[in-house]
């Protein structure tokens, strides 16, 4: 599921509050996952590189997609995994609402399998952006041994 082409080792997230896709920047109704990445561990790669992971509408800036969504009916959605680049710099300046180390690291890997296990639709009270990292945040706090990967 996730355009990977090798393993990434991640030991913390930051759910930072985001404006919406298309929305005002002074309002930060969406949430997205600062992933950090272990350096030490990666030897693909040259430097730390945080990820964003989030779910959105997978049509967000489509009229009907939001005309579905506020009479409260259920959207297909689409799960983002991608390397902080430069236009996301804002992510690194925003405030983040929760800092948490994972008990043991989490590889890329172990995010596709959590993404797959995951509902493919977007609902706006059910299964949103928030549920989704709240999700994903218990999960990446329990206790996993190598043989639970």
């Amino acid at each position: 599921m996730l355009p990977i082409l090798f393993t990434i080792v991640f030991t913390s997230a930051t759910l930072q509050p985001v404006p919406l896709i298309g929305g005002p920047s002074y309002l930060p109704l969406h949430v997205q996952i600062l992933l950090e990445e272990d350096s030490g561990t990666n030897t693909n790669t040259g430097d730390s590189v945080p990820y964003l992971l989030d779910f959105v509408p997978a049509e967000a800036s489509d009229l009907k997609t939001l005309a579905a969504l506020l009479s409260l009916s259920p959207v297909p959605g689409a799960y983002r995994f991608r390397p902080l680049v430069r236009h996301d710099s804002l992510s690194t300046s925003l405030p983040s609402l929760l800092e948490y180390e994972f008990s043991s690291p989490l590889t890329s890997d172990d995010i596709d399998t959590f993404i797959s296990s995951c509902e493919p639709n977007l609902h706006l009270l059910k299964n949103n952006c928030w549920s989704f990292a709240f999700k994903f945040k218990a999960w990446s706090s329990e206790s996993r041994t190598i043989d639970e990967r």
